[in-house]
């Protein structure tokens, strides 16, 4: 599995787009926006992928800080991790 985001800088209130391929699409799987080098339960927002193996999903509203997209297969299980970006 992979996922990135489509920027490596954004500012705030700027939507984040997170492209994921190589899921096994199964309803249990997301994509999340987690705190760089937080523990895999650390979450600030998540997208179901809605049984997609690759697809976009969007995420709005995120404070300033320094992040990392995630694919998980299920609940707290890393497939992948993103390079991180910032949000000003």
């Amino acid at each position: 599995a992979a996922v990135s985001t489509d920027q490596a800088s954004y500012q705030a209130g700027q939507p984040v787009t997170a492209t994921f391929s190589g899921m096994p699409g199964n309803a249990t799987e997301y994509i999340a926006i987690s705190p760089t080098g937080s523990p895999n339960s650390s979450i600030v927002q998540y997208q179901l992928t809605n049984s997609a193996a690759s697809g976009t999903v969007m995420f709005t509203g995120l404070p300033a800080g320094d992040y990392a997209a995630r694919a998980y297969f299920q609940s707290y299980v890393v497939a992948a991790r993103s390079v991180h970006f910032i949000v000003n």
